[in-house]
Protein backbone atom coordinates (compact mmCIF):
# COMPACT_ATOMS: atom_id res chain seq x y z
CA UNK A 1 0.00 0.00 0.00
CA UNK A 2 2.91 2.33 0.65
CA UNK A 3 4.28 1.82 -2.86
CA UNK A 4 0.89 2.51 -4.38
CA UNK A 5 0.65 5.82 -2.47
CA UNK A 6 4.08 6.89 -3.66
CA UNK A 7 3.17 6.17 -7.27
CA UNK A 8 -0.02 8.20 -7.06
CA UNK A 9 1.86 11.08 -5.44
CA UNK A 10 4.51 10.89 -8.13
CA UNK A 11 1.96 10.91 -10.94
CA UNK A 12 0.13 13.82 -9.29
CA UNK A 13 3.41 15.79 -9.18
CA UNK A 14 4.09 14.98 -12.86
CA UNK A 15 0.56 16.07 -13.77
CA UNK A 16 0.99 19.30 -11.83
CA UNK A 17 4.33 20.00 -13.51
CA UNK A 18 2.80 19.30 -16.91
CA UNK A 19 -0.07 21.68 -16.17
CA UNK A 20 2.35 24.39 -15.07
CA UNK A 21 4.39 23.93 -18.25
CA UNK A 22 1.31 24.20 -20.44
CA UNK A 23 0.20 27.34 -18.58
CA UNK A 24 3.58 28.98 -19.12
CA UNK A 25 3.42 28.33 -22.86
CA UNK A 26 -0.23 29.24 -23.32
CA UNK A 27 -1.05 32.34 -25.37
CA UNK A 28 -2.56 34.01 -22.30
CA UNK A 29 0.64 33.77 -20.28
CA UNK A 30 2.81 34.77 -23.25
CA UNK A 31 0.61 37.85 -23.64
CA UNK A 32 0.84 38.61 -19.91
CA UNK A 33 4.64 38.35 -20.16
CA UNK A 34 4.77 40.69 -23.17
CA UNK A 35 2.62 43.32 -21.49
CA UNK A 36 4.52 42.98 -18.22
CA UNK A 37 7.94 43.36 -19.82
CA UNK A 38 6.91 46.29 -22.00
CA UNK A 39 5.20 48.07 -19.10
CA UNK A 40 8.32 47.64 -16.99
CA UNK A 41 10.37 48.99 -19.89
CA UNK A 42 8.08 52.01 -20.09
CA UNK A 43 8.37 52.54 -16.33
CA UNK A 44 12.15 52.34 -16.55
CA UNK A 45 12.32 54.86 -19.36
CA UNK A 46 9.93 57.18 -17.51
CA UNK A 47 11.92 57.01 -14.30
CA UNK A 48 15.23 57.48 -16.12
CA UNK A 49 14.14 60.41 -18.29
CA UNK A 50 11.33 62.00 -16.31
CA UNK A 51 9.25 61.97 -19.51
CA UNK A 52 6.08 60.11 -20.39
CA UNK A 53 5.97 60.85 -24.11
CA UNK A 54 7.08 57.33 -25.04
CA UNK A 55 4.23 55.60 -23.17
CA UNK A 56 1.77 55.80 -26.08
CA UNK A 57 4.30 54.13 -28.34
CA UNK A 58 5.18 51.36 -25.89
CA UNK A 59 1.66 50.84 -24.54
CA UNK A 60 -0.11 50.45 -27.87
CA UNK A 61 2.88 48.77 -29.47
CA UNK A 62 2.53 46.06 -26.82
CA UNK A 63 -0.72 44.96 -28.47
CA UNK A 64 1.08 44.37 -31.78
CA UNK A 65 3.90 42.48 -30.07
CA UNK A 66 1.45 40.36 -28.04
CA UNK A 67 -0.57 39.53 -31.15
CA UNK A 68 2.58 38.56 -33.04
CA UNK A 69 3.75 36.25 -30.24
CA UNK A 70 0.43 34.52 -29.59
CA UNK A 71 -1.10 33.73 -32.98
CA UNK A 72 -1.93 30.08 -33.58
CA UNK A 73 -1.62 27.70 -36.49
CA UNK A 74 -5.14 28.12 -37.85
CA UNK A 75 -6.19 30.80 -40.35
CA UNK A 76 -8.70 32.45 -38.01
CA UNK A 77 -6.07 32.96 -35.33
CA UNK A 78 -3.57 34.34 -37.82
CA UNK A 79 -6.12 36.76 -39.30
CA UNK A 80 -7.10 37.92 -35.83
CA UNK A 81 -3.47 38.50 -34.86
CA UNK A 82 -2.89 40.38 -38.13
CA UNK A 83 -5.89 42.65 -37.65
CA UNK A 84 -4.95 43.38 -34.01
CA UNK A 85 -1.41 44.19 -35.13
CA UNK A 86 -2.65 46.53 -37.87
CA UNK A 87 -4.98 48.25 -35.40
CA UNK A 88 -2.15 48.65 -32.87
CA UNK A 89 0.22 50.06 -35.48
CA UNK A 90 -2.45 52.47 -36.72
CA UNK A 91 -3.28 53.62 -33.17
CA UNK A 92 0.40 53.94 -32.28
CA UNK A 93 1.11 56.08 -35.31
CA UNK A 94 -1.87 58.33 -34.55
CA UNK A 95 -0.90 58.76 -30.90
CA UNK A 96 2.74 59.49 -31.72
CA UNK A 97 1.71 61.94 -34.46
CA UNK A 98 -0.59 63.96 -32.23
Amino acid sequence: TVGRGLRSTSSAAESSASSAASLSTSPLWRSVAVFGVLNLLGLGVSLATGSHLHLDLIGTGAFAVAAATTFGPDLRSQLSAGVVSLWAIRLTSFLVYR
